[in-house]
């Protein structure tokens, strides 16, 4: 029999995975859980004393526990989740990456366990005594130094677990937090079509906002924090989120059309200071912003006395500047942004609102009688043609002139 097309080169993968930090290790053990029937997951999480390493056993009560055994060590076999955009996972990769920062593992489910030895060899036992009653448990030694240690252990309680699925991190019950609100929209997400293959379609979905769970706020999908946003507010999409392989990006798109939803349903709490942040400002850009929203943004960045520019009414804007108006410059906003503020009509340009006299009106006609050019006055009727000598005598040089002394 030939060799198969791979070979996996644990080491080699542990070190790339590093960079992502330990706690993303956690997240996959827990959000497999949270993907089952189970109403309540329990994980420990201890440091061995004395040795860079640390152990963590995942239970959960799910009836039928594992459903393929093969898939703990099987990289991209075709999940089951893959079809469900409500589900987490996706490429059934999660459980791999974490063996291979495990010096040691198994996986123990209702029709067997697989075991994952120090020395690299895996065996697979369904003898009785191997098989769980109803779920699965996940226990595994992990390379892990101190601070790794205690920045897992703050990064599991950012975390929010979803309804009705009691959670415990060494005993103690994670809380779902407190909604700030929430807001429907349709937003994109990752299914599987009939062959398996996964594309990207629309679908309305519920968001949940919350405020940060950490020292910067996260785009969460289902629960985990899946990518840094850095902006106002934690925003949990209860379907599956875009992002690449990497879990550490969605598309530009997304991201604008996320933050719009977002600035729709939380306009009434911005304050001066946030209506510049970029969130915002990249909010304002996006088709779906709201009026409503965009008048909130203006107001706080502007207050109530602004208006736009006018090119037509010079005059219009210098009178208003004096009497205490914010004139916004053409160069303030980009043009889709310009295009949703004028639609909003939350902003008015300075001619229409303090508008000063023209010489012509809209018909046309002259409304006030308007001076002619300099050189055509020396003939008009404001400088009439004088006949005779000159007032001032004859000019000098000229022909009937005389020779002044």
């Amino acid at each position: 029999m030939g060799k198969g097309y791979f070979e996996v080169d644990k080491k080699g993968l542990a070190k790339l995975l590093e960079e992502k930090g330990k706690q993303f290790a956690v997240y996959e053990l827990i959000q497999n859980a949270w993907d089952t029937s189970a109403k309540k997951v329990d994980i420990t999480f201890k440091k061995i004393p004395g040795r860079p390493l640390a152990r963590i056993v995942v239970t959960d009560d799910d009836p039928d526990g594992f459903i393929d055994l093969t898939h703990s060590f099987t990289l991209f076999a075709e999940s089951v989740k893959k079809s469900d955009p409500t589900k987490r996972g996706r490429f059934n990769l999660g459980e791999k990456l974490v063996l291979a920062l495990c010096t040691e593992a198994s996986v123990a489910s209702t029709k067997g366990t697989v075991f994952f030895n120090e020395d690299g060899t895996r065996r697979e036992s369904k003898a009785k005594d191997c098989r769980t009653k109803s779920g699965s448990v996940f226990t595994g030694f992990i390379k892990m130094n101190q601070q790794e240690f205690a920045d897992v252990e703050e990064m599991v309680h950012t975390l929010i677990p979803p309804e009705g699925v009691v959670t415990l991190f060494n005993g103690e019950l994670l809380e779902r937090p407190e909604k700030v609100g929430e807001f429907s929209c349709s937003l994109q997400t990752v299914i599987s079509d009939e062959e398996g293959n996964l594309k990207r379609t629309k679908r309305i979905t519920r968001v949940d906002v919350y405020e940060p769970r950490g020292s910067i706020a996260h785009i969460y999908e289902l629960g985990i924090p899946v990518v840094e946003s850095g902006d106002r507010y934690d925003l949990d999409v209860q379907q599956k989120v875009p992002v690449n392989m990497d879990r550490d990006n969605v598309p530009p798109s997304y991201l604008k059309a996320l933050r719009a939803h977002c600035l729709n349903a939380t306009h009434d709490f911005l304050t001066k200071e946030e209506a510049e942040e970029t969130w915002v400002t990249q909010a304002m850009e996006h088709k779906d912003i709201g009026p409503d929203a965009v008048a909130s943004t203006l107001g706080q960045r502007f207050g109530e006395k602004r208006a736009v520019f006018d090119p037509n009414d010079l005059e219009a804007n210098n009178r208003l500047t004096g009497d205490g108006y914010t004139v916004i410059s053409g160069g303030t906003f980009s043009k889709e942004a310009w295009k949703n503020v004028k639609e909003s009509g939350a902003i008015l340009p300075s001619g229409v609102i303090a508008p000063t006299p023209k010489p012509y009106g809209e018909d046309g006609k002259k409304d006030v009688e308007v001076l002619p050019p300099r050189m055509e006055r020396r003939t008009s009727k404001y400088f009439p043609q004088r006949s005779g000598p000159s007032p001032c005598g004859p000019v000098s040089g000229s022909p009937s002139g005389s020779q002044r002394n």
